[in-house]
C-alpha cells in the first residue's frame, strides 16, 4: 500500500454522483464507509480483502487504510451508464510512486450469475458471516447446515435448516 501513487475507479455517473461527498473520503460513520468506493477500494488494497470486519468503528479509523483513501479517485464513463443492470462493470487503475501501471476492468462481481462462486467459495463466506450473526452458532451446528444445503435435494423438510439457522 506504501507503493501506491494513485488508484484511479472509473464507474457509472450514479456511483460517482454518490461518491463526491466529503464523507466518502472523510468517513464519519461506518455507514460513511459501506457507501464509499474510496474507502472500499482502499480496505482491498491494504488488507487484500473486504469483508463486514472492514466496516466497523475501529476499522474505518485504521491510518493505513485512510492514507490510501486520500489517493483514490473515482471517475465516471457516460458509456457505462447506458449499460442494463443495476451494477455497473468497473475499471480499477493502479499507479505505483515508481510509475509502474496497473489495470483490472470487471464486468460482472464475485457472486454474480454470470460470475458464480463455487461451492467452496459459498462455504468460505457463510463460515466468514456466521461469525457476525446475531446469534452466534456452534461450529458443528455450521457443519450441519453446510451438509443440509450441499445435500438439499435429500432435504425432507427445509425447516431443519431454518432451525438450525437460528441458533441455541
Amino acid at each position: 500500500p506504501e507503493e501506491i501513487e494513485e488508484i484511479v475507479v472509473t464507474t457509472n455517473l450514479r456511483s460517482v454522483i454518490g461518491n463526491a461527498s466529503e464523507n466518502k473520503y472523510k468517513l464519519q460513520t461506518t455507514s460513511d464507509a459501506r457507501f464509499s468506493i474510496p474507502y472500499t477500494v482502499a480496505a482491498a488494497a491494504v488488507r487484500r480483502k473486504v469483508f463486514i470486519d472492514d466496516f466497523t468503528e475501529e476499522s474505518i479509523k485504521d491510518q493505513r487504510v485512510l492514507e490510501v483513501v486520500r489517493r483514490v479517485k473515482v471517475k465516471a464513463d457516460p458509456k457505462l451508464d447506458e449499460l442494463p443492470g443495476i451494477v455497473a462493470p468497473n475499471t480499477i487503475e493502479l499507479t505505483t510512486k515508481d510509475g509502474r501501471h496497473y489495470s483490472k476492468y470487471l464486468e460482472y462481481a464475485k457472486g454474480h450469475p454470470r460470475d458464480p462462486m463455487n461451492w467452496a467459495e459459498c462455504v468460505d463466506k457463510f463460515q466468514r458471516c456466521a461469525d457476525f450473526s446475531i446469534n452466534p452458532l456452534a461450529e458443528k451446528t455450521i457443519a450441519q447446515v453446510i451438509n443440509e444445503v450441499h445435500n438439499l435435494e435429500k432435504v425432507q423438510d427445509v425447516r431443519r435448516i431454518m432451525q438450525l439457522l437460528q441458533g441455541p
